[in-house]
């Protein structure tokens, strides 16, 4: 039954959350981005307090590793890959992307209660760009994490064959573009790191483990630094 700290850091709100045995103990959110640097810690403090364990109880910690905000994904990562140095305990690395479908798919959504709906999660990447991906309700992968300025035609392949659930920050400014019949939007989805724990569980148990030392976030796009050629 092991003990997982839940970090999502990678959207605009962020949130943390402890879970045993795939099931949320405790969870806080934090809706002001730019705040999540000096929130989490304090963040991680309290939901170990609420759940009634100490940081050293921690079997591991996994975290939403993109894509999403550059500086969010960092502040996230740095803060897993911290703890998991200190308490010599397992890096989880987890698409921020799947996490939105399992957490659409743990909220038993009456609208995807076919079973052969397909699930679009996206993120606002800015302008009239997101990233997405698509999943069916396995949560296998139908098309990769990729970063997308849609038009009418978008996915249209999968509509003419079947329903397709968008969701997620990035689908908001798509609602008037993509018209098809089988497409649909829920506008009212919550996502926070207590999607994650579902996920989490099943990588501790398989030893889906990340790299400490190595891992980096996952942008889809090149990170811009100015004056960086």
């Amino acid at each position: 039954m092991p003990i997982i700290l839940n970090i999502d850091t990678a959207i605009d709100t962020g949130s943390v959350c402890i879970s045993s045995d795939s099931n949320v103990i405790a969870e806080r959110s934090n809706n002001k981005q730019h705040d999540h640097a000096s929130w989490i810690h304090t963040a991680i403090r309290e939901v170990a307090k609420e759940a009634d364990i100490a940081i050293t109880d921690l079997d591991a910690v996994a975290v939403s590793n993109g894509p999403g905000s550059y500086t969010g994904l960092r502040i996230g990562l740095a803060t897993a890959k911290g703890l998991c140095f200190s308490l010599d305990i397992p890096l989880i690395l987890l698409s921020t992307l799947k996490v939105m479908a399992a957490a659409v798919i743990m909220q038993k959504r009456a609208e995807i209660n076919e079973p052969a709906t397909l699930l679009c999660p996206m993120i606002d990447a800015r302008r009239m760009e997101s990233y997405f991906a698509v999943y069916d309700q396995g949560l296998n992968e139908q098309i990769t994490p990729s970063a997308i300025i849609p038009d009418p035609d978008f996915l249209s392949e999968l509509l003419e064959k079947g329903k397709l659930a968008f969701f997620g920050n990035g689908c908001i400014k798509y609602r008037d573009l993509i018209t098809h019949e089988n497409a649909f939007f829920l506008t009212d989805f919550k996502y926070g790191a207590g999607g994650m724990a579902l996920l989490a569980d099943d990588s501790f148990r398989k030893k889906e483990f990340a790299d400490k030392a190595y891992s980096e976030p996952f942008y889809i796009k090149d990170f811009y630094t100015p004056g960086r050629k």
